[in-house]
């Protein structure tokens, strides 16, 4: 399994999130990264409350994906470089951050 731009997209415009980069979920501000956004469609405005969301291990049990897939994801997401990424997570996370700004989704 990976994550989609499509599916980011859609849990952005259903929660009313905005994409912000190297911030996982701030609810207060309103936005979260693509990762905040599915765990928000997925587990609701409180997520934050219930989880550790700091821990990349903990965020790859609630979104069933490798801590290497997640981490690289971020990276993609939030333009930091890598080298050689193990897994999609990187391009996958790239993509999605060049969604978010074609729907004008950004802040």
């Amino acid at each position: 399994m990976t994550i989609t731009p499509e599916q980011v997209v859609a849990a952005y415009h259903s929660s009313g999130l905005r994409a912000k980069r190297t911030e996982l979920y701030l609810p207060r501000e309103g936005c979260a990264c693509g990762l905040g956004a599915i765990l928000y469609q997925m587990y609701g405005s409180e997520v934050d409350m219930m989880y550790d969301l700091s821990d990349s291990m903990i965020v790859s049990k609630l979104l069933g994906l490798s801590r290497q897939y997640i981490l690289e994801f971020m990276a993609g997401f939030d333009s930091t470089i890598i080298l050689k990424p193990k897994t999609s997570g990187y391009y996958d996370g790239q993509e999605t951050w060049k969604a978010c700004e074609r729907e004008g989704l950004t802040i």
